[in-house]
């Protein structure tokens, strides 16, 4: 029994949440195999913390169609233990759909304190629509989609929120998603922005066609100016070093040590890698790590010393990086978003610099959606049957 003001996760109480907040939330995090809004839709789903995921969520992400790096148990785990570093309430779990007891597709969905104490939904990080499989059939999908939808609504309201916002990255030519196509049925604003991709089926020879031309001779000159090196695994003393030399060019230490293990962890697992620069005295100048799943990598950090910048030092790293995606089979690069200053809010010009940077090694970009959702007055959970 929850009492008023009090949330109970794991044996911990959690204050600022009203009694129907709880009973909200405590659906969210139930270890059973159903919750009423999708088994009211006909569907099958378990749910499982992403810190330690379960059998089912680790089937499911190897049979998506495409897993996005944010989709994965990995990437919640790490952004769980990141808003957990900055003093934050935080949990996370998966909502797997299950066809005749397999895994067909799976929805990641946390929720958090927000600035004033009180839980929040998105605010710190946009929901990903769910990801299926092939033997997800379309009107189950668009069933599940619905349902994911209806969730978010309905928790967003509980937690007082007039509005939630969710991001959509498309990679492909087979036009807006299901969860596109429901959310602008509803009260929504929608925004674009520029995401920055590398095709990594064309040859590395095609790829080097298409880098901005003054990057080439920057890179050939790095080549010869500073030790790069590739790392698969990465011992601890290694991976400190980069972790100091991001304290000293930030001036603090900008998150926790809990999130840098996490980091060691995936390259050690053969999620990520890590590329490092050293001068010709072995001083460390600059470390970038990259993660990946079958389907795509990112940019997921990377940190250079200032005092180095007349020289030629991320443009390396980004070559690097694009031949190591290849040889481990990766399908797409997503270097990161280009910012335009059309774009709400207006970014900073160190923002647009970065971004400009980051384009001279695209070969596309690919319209990246921010869908803001108005919170419905009622609950809307009468159409699930729609499809």
């Amino acid at each position: 029994m929850f009492s008023p003001g009090k949330l109970v996760i794991e044996g911990k109480e959690h204050y600022k949440v009203s009694e129907s907040q709880n009973t909200t939330f405590a659906s969210l995090v139930r270890s059973d195999e159903e919750f009423s809004l999708w088994k009211d839709a006909g569907l099958k789903i378990a749910i499982s913390d992403p810190s330690s995921p379960s059998d089912l969520t680790l089937e499911a992400e190897a049979i998506v169609k495409y897993l996005d790096v944010e989709n994965t148990s990995a990437y919640s785990s790490y952004a769980t233990l990141y808003e957990q570093g900055h003093g934050k309430e935080w949990i996370a779990r998966t909502i797997i759909l299950l066809i005749d007891g397999k895994p067909a597709g799976f929805w990641q969905i946390a929720c958090g304190s927000n600035s004033e104490g009180s839980f929040s939904f998105s605010t710190n990080r946009p929901v990903l629509p769910p990801i299926l499989s092939e033997k997800c059939g379309e009107k189950i999908g668009k069933k599940f989609t619905l349902a994911c939808l209806r969730f978010a609504g309905a928790l967003a309201k509980e937690f007082g929120q007039s509005s939630w916002i969710s991001e959509e990255s498309r990679l492909s030519a087979d036009g807006f998603s299901d969860w596109h196509i429901k959310s602008i049925g509803e009260a929504s604003h929608v925004e674009v922005r520029h995401e920055l991709c590398v095709d990594l089926s064309l040859t590395t020879e095609a790829i080097w066609t298409t880098i901005r031309h003054s990057f080439k001779s920057l890179i050939r000159e790095a080549e010869s100016h500073w030790q790069v090196d590739l790392h698969s695994e990465i011992s601890q003393s290694s991976w400190d070093e980069v972790k100091q030399l991001h304290m000293q060019v930030s001036g603090r230490q900008t998150r926790s040590d809990d999130t840098w293990e996490k980091n060691r962890a995936e390259i050690n697992s053969g999620r990520a890698f890590a590329i490092t620069l050293r001068s010709t005295e072995g001083t460390l100048v600059g470390g970038a790590l990259f993660n990946h799943t079958k389907d795509e990598g990112t940019y997921s950090t990377g940190v250079y010393d200032r005092t180095m910048f007349d020289k030629p030092i991320g443009h390396i790293a980004q070559w690097r990086a694009i031949q190591e995606f290849k040889k481990r089979g990766v399908r797409w690069y997503k270097i990161g978003i280009r910012p335009v200053p059309s774009d709400y809010p207006s970014p900073s010009l160190k923002e647009i610099s970065i971004g400009h940077f980051k384009s001279g090694f695209a070969t596309h970009i690919f319209p990246r959606y921010v869908i803001t959702h108005q919170v419905q007055s009622a609950f809307a959970g009468d159409n699930i049957e729609e499809p």
